[in-house]
């Protein structure tokens, strides 16, 4: 499934840069930059039968993307520190779960290793 999420991230940004160099708006760019995110979407899910929240982020970030290009067309500046902060608000989301799960899995072998023996 890694695969899977290095091919949503990186096709998105390959469509973004090929739709603005074929003279695109950011705001078509953004919007064709869904198209590998959802088909990764659909993909994960016909191979697991489940929602995935990666996914659903990488889908937000690149609509958020779009929206931010229709609000804030002649201000790239904005643009940017928009991206900035949504990366930076992702990671504190994110980094907390990944420690507070890895934790609970450690305390839950050791308990498992003391109770066998």
């Amino acid at each position: 499934m890694i695969a899977l999420t290095v091919f949503e991230i990186g096709a998105s940004i390959v469509t973004v840069e090929f739709v603005k160099s074929h003279g695109g708006s950011d705001l078509s760019a953004y919007m064709w930059s869904l198209l590998a995110p959802a088909v990764g979407a659909l993909v994960y899910w016909a191979r697991t039968r489940r929602a995935s929240g990666a996914r659903a982020a990488i889908l937000a970030f690149n609509l958020r993307s779009a929206a931010v290009a229709i609000a804030n067309s002649s201000f790239q500046n904005a643009f940017a520190w928009t991206q900035i902060m949504t990366v930076a608000a992702m990671l504190v989301g994110i980094t907390p779960t990944v420690m507070i799960a890895r934790r609970l899995r450690l305390d839950g072998q050791r308990a498992a290793a003391q109770h066998r023996q």
